[in-house]
C-alpha cells in the first residue's frame, strides 16, 4: 500500500472544508436570520441549540457516510485519489467511520494526532490508530 502523507491529506481537508462551507453557510444564515426577528429568549436559545446540533450532525454525517461509502473517502480525498481502508485494504463500516470521526477530537488536542501523519512510518494519525484505518493513494 502507498500511504497518503501529511500535505496531501491537509489539501483534502481544505477541499472538504469548502464542500461543507456551502450548506453550512446557508443553514447558519437562515437560522441566524430567525434570531433577528425575535426578542423571545426561549426562541433564541432554541435556535442556537438547533444551529449547533445541525452543524455537528451535518459534519458527522458527511465524514461518516462518505468514508464508509463506496467512495471510501470524503470528496477531498476522492478528488486527490485517496481512500480510507482497513488493515486488509477494504472499505470500512459506518460504525468504524463514525468512530474515526469522533476520534478527530483527540487528534485535535494540540494537533498532535494530525502531526503524527507526518512522522509515523505508515502516515497514520491518532484517529487512524484508534479506528484501525489507513489512508492510501490509489
Amino acid at each position: 500500500m502507498l500511504y497518503a502523507g501529511f500535505w496531501i491529506r491537509v489539501l483534502a481537508n481544505i477541499i472538504d472544508s469548502i464542500v461543507l462551507f456551502i450548506p453550512l453557510f446557508i443553514i447558519n444564515f437562515v437560522l441566524q436570520m430567525m434570531l433577528l426577528v425575535t426578542d423571545s429568549e426561549g426562541v433564541i436559545v432554541g435556535v442556537l441549540i438547533v444551529l449547533i446540533l445541525t452543524n455537528i450532525v451535518l459534519v458527522a454525517l458527511y465524514y461518516t457516510l462518505t468514508t464508509s461509502s463506496r467512495m471510501q473517502g470524503t470528496v477531498g480525498k476522492r478528488l486527490l485519489n485517496l481512500r480510507v481502508v482497513d488493515a486488509e485494504g477494504n472499505r470500512i463500516s459506518a460504525g468504524r467511520s463514525f468512530g474515526r470521526f469522533l476520534s478527530y477530537m483527540l487528534s485535535g488536542i494540540f494537533y498532535i494526532g494530525y502531526i503524527m501523519v507526518g512522522i509515523t512510518p505508515e502516515k497514520r494519525g491518532l484517529h487512524d490508530y484508534i479506528a484501525g484505518t489507513w489512508v492510501i493513494k490509489n
